[in-house]
């Protein structure tokens, strides 16, 4: 492409610093592209490690649109009839996840923890397909957890916020969640473990952090610590104020058309 297309600037972008993607990158491709994108300061650092070129790695942490902030009684009613459709307990405390089906993800510790909290007022919302999704329904039928309700991978999501009380997401290693972002900008604060850029997203409050990925009984103790509203508030708004100044849409666009067409 580059030989036929002289004046074409490419760039390629990555959304882990280990795993995956990074790790089929060759030592041509970082020589050779005009730039890389990385959506957090770790991933730059692992591509200069990789020997891309400093002046060329740039780190553009992702955006997302931030609603406008409704009313208590309109958020009250939306959840109401979004957990109506859903066949989700109004009383419930809904937790959260919408995520690619894949080890990386750790779905089955959401099966997992439903069924440990089983006596609790959580309920759980997985979301999504992908390759462990035999795995996850293999799962879930040799014990169903009856307050775990999994739906298929979505072509739009932002709707299901309206339901959710918590954010949750297991992962072994991330980039910076795009989940997350949409579920803090709604004032829903999380519960995740500490991989990627997620420490700093939460660095002023938001949600709970979780040190290590698999550790069932630590995530769940997040979970039910979550259940105080008020808790929920303070940190669901924390969480919207770092959303708003750091990762809106408009800051994101602006950083790429930056650097697109310099």
């Amino acid at each position: 492409m580059k030989r036929q297309f002289p004046g074409l600037r490419i760039l390629a972008q990555l959304y882990n610093h280990e795993g995956g993607w990074i790790d089929r990158t060759t030592s041509a491709q970082l020589m050779e592209l005009n730039g890389h994108l990385a959506v957090n300061d770790r991933i730059s650092r692992a591509l200069v490690d990789r020997g891309a070129p400093e002046n060329r790695v740039h780190t553009v942490h992702h955006g997302v649109r931030i609603p406008k902030v409704v009313s208590e009684a309109d958020r009250i009613q939306r959840c109401r009839v979004r957990r109506g459709e859903l066949g989700l307990p109004e009383e419930a405390v809904v937790v959260g996840t919408f995520i690619r089906l894949h080890t990386q993800k750790r779905p089955l510790d959401i099966v997992r923890l439903a069924r440990k909290l089983r006596s609790s007022r959580l309920h759980f919302l997985l979301v999504g397909g992908g390759p462990e999704t035999d795995a996850v329904e293999a799962e879930i039928r040799r014990d169903p957890p009856e307050n775990l309700l999994r739906l298929p991978l979505q072509t739009e999501s932002l709707h299901l916020y309206d339901a959710l009380d918590i954010c949750l997401l297991t992962s072994q290693y991330e980039g910076l969640p795009v989940f997350l972002l949409d579920g803090l900008a709604r004032e829903i604060p999380c519960v995740a473990t500490a991989v990627g850029e997620i420490p700093e997203l939460l660095h002023d409050g938001g949600g709970i952090l979780v040190d290590r990925p698999g550790d069932i009984d630590a995530l769940a103790d997040a979970l039910l610590s979550l259940e105080d509203p008020e808790r929920r508030q303070s940190e669901g708004r924390r969480g919207r104020r770092t959303v708003e100044d750091r990762f809106g849409l408009d800051t994101y666009v602006k950083a790429y058309r930056r650097l697109l067409f310099p």
